[in-house]
């Protein structure tokens, strides 16, 4: 995580355009085999290592996915689960860092952000901890009892996904 950190100038998060996701990835990757400073032998093990486990690894395209994405992204550093891509919550992170945060869209990506099951638990977290206080709906309405439940939200609601795990293991490869 501190490698992250380090690239992404000590933010757990960055937000961007979608079609920008797979540079960020491949720039991130890259500064991290760099700050490891794998020696050219090394490199040329994992490479032919790579090769013999191609079989058994499917092969997945991380460019295709977000090419023609228009909507905005975050990508966010998960200690327990590595890199997380969410599309279309930006404005639920008021930031210094978030270009695309909107304080009108605010409300329905927080409330988005909590109930789906497809963000995780430390993003929400993540969130409340460095957004809570800025953003307008929750100090607006009563929302703050809400957030006195929240583990027990996240529990009911993200119940399948509640405890992060790494689940895809990707590797980049070069646009041809």
């Amino acid at each position: 995580m501190n490698v992250f950190l380090r690239f992404n100038q000590g933010s757990q998060i960055a937000f961007m355009e979608a079609k920008k996701i797979n540079d960020f990835i491949k720039e991130s990757v890259e500064y991290y085999n760099n700050s490891i400073k794998i020696s050219k032998k090394q490199q040329k093990h994992e490479e032919q290592k790579n090769k013999e486990e191609k079989s058994s690894v499917k092969d997945y395209n991380i460019y295709e996915s977000f090419e023609n994405e228009t909507q905005s992204a975050l990508f966010f550093f998960n200690p327990k689960s590595g890199g997380e891509i969410a599309i279309g919550i930006n404005s639920a992170f008021p930031m210094k860092n978030n270009p695309f945060y909107n304080p009108e869209e605010s409300e329905s990506h927080f409330w988005y952000l909590l109930f789906s099951s497809s963000f995780s638990v430390e993003l929400v977290n993540y969130c409340i901890e460095h957004c809570k206080d800025k953003l307008p709906f929750l100090t607006k309405y009563e929302w703050k009892s809400y957030l006195e439940e929240l583990d027990f939200l996240m529990r009911l609601f993200k119940y399948d996904t509640y405890h992060s795990k790494p689940t895809i293991t990707f590797r980049i490869k070069e646009k041809k």
